[in-house]
C-alpha cells in the first residue's frame, strides 16, 4: 500500500488524519469569483501537494500516481522482474475532468513504470475504485495475472478543475460559505490471490481464500 496526498506519505498521512491536521493553502495565482462586484477577489484555499508545482492535466496525474506506486512497490517486495508479470489497473476521473482518455493515460503509466502484464482503467463516478477492485479481482481469477497493481488518482487542485468547480460555486469561498476545500492524491494497493501470498508479506490486499 503506498500513497501520496498533501499531507504526505503514507505513514505521515495517516497520522496526520488521527490527529486532526490539514494542510490548506492558497493558490495565489487563482483569484476566486467575488460574491458581488465590489469585494476583491481571494485566493482560492485548497489542499495540493506543493511539489507538483503548477502541472496541470495528465502530467498532474502521472506525477501523482508514481510516487505512491513506487511506495507500494517498495512495502510489498515487488522486484523489477516482477513487474511485467504484474497487471495495472486503474481509477480515474471522468475523461471530461481532464479532457485525455484513461487508455491513454494508462499505457503512458505503464511505459513508465516498465509494467507490461496488462493495462486497463475505469474512469467516472466516486465508486469508480471499488470497478477496479472488482476488476482487479476477475483479472486474478480468470486472467491468471501473478499480482495487479490498482491505483486511484485524482485533482481537484489542479488549475483547470479548480477553476470549473469555483465557477460553479463548489468551492468554499465568501461567494460560497457551503462550499468544499479541493484536495488530491494518489494511492496504490497491490492485490493477490490468497493462494499466491506469501506467509508474512506486508502491503499486499489479499482476495479470494
Amino acid at each position: 500500500l503506498g500513497a501520496n496526498s498533501a499531507l504526505g506519505a503514507l505513514a505521515p498521512m495517516c497520522a496526520a488524519i488521527r490527529a486532526g491536521v490539514a494542510r490548506f493553502g492558497t493558490k495565489p495565482v487563482m483569484l476566486g469569483i467575488p460574491p458581488d462586484g465590489w469585494t476583491d477577489p481571494e485566493p482560492l484555499t485548497h489542499a495540493a501537494i506543493p511539489s507538483l508545482g503548477r502541472t496541470a492535466g495528465e502530467e498532474r496525474l502521472l506525477n501523482l500516481a508514481i510516487p505512491a506506486i513506487h511506495a507500494c512497490i517498495a512495502a510489498s517486495g515487488l522486484r523489477r522482474c516482477d513487474l511485467a508479470r504484474t497487471a495495472l489497473q486503474l481509477a480515474l476521473p471522468s475523461s471530461a475532468a481532464f479532457g485525455f482518455g484513461p487508455g491513454h493515460f494508462a499505457a503512458t503509466l505503464a511505459a513508465r513504470l516498465g509494467l507490461g502484464s496488462s493495462v486497463a482503467a475505469v474512469s467516472g463516478s466516486n465508486c469508480v475504485a471499488f470497478a477496479a477492485l472488482a476488476e482487479a479481482g476477475r483479472l486474478l481469477s480468470l486472467d491468471g495475472a501473478d499480482q495487479v497493481l490498482v491505483v486511484c488518482v485524482d485533482s481537484l487542485a489542479e488549475s483547470g478543475r479548480l477553476r470549473a468547480l469555483d465557477h460553479d460555486g463548489m468551492v468554499r469561498s465568501d461567494r460560497s460559505p457551503d462550499g468544499f476545500i479541493p484536495g488530491e492524491g494518489a494511492v496504490a494497493l497491490l492485490v493477490r490471490l490468497r493462494k499466491a501470498t506469501p506467509a508474512g508479506a506486508r502491503g499486499v490486499i489479499v482476495m479470494g481464500t
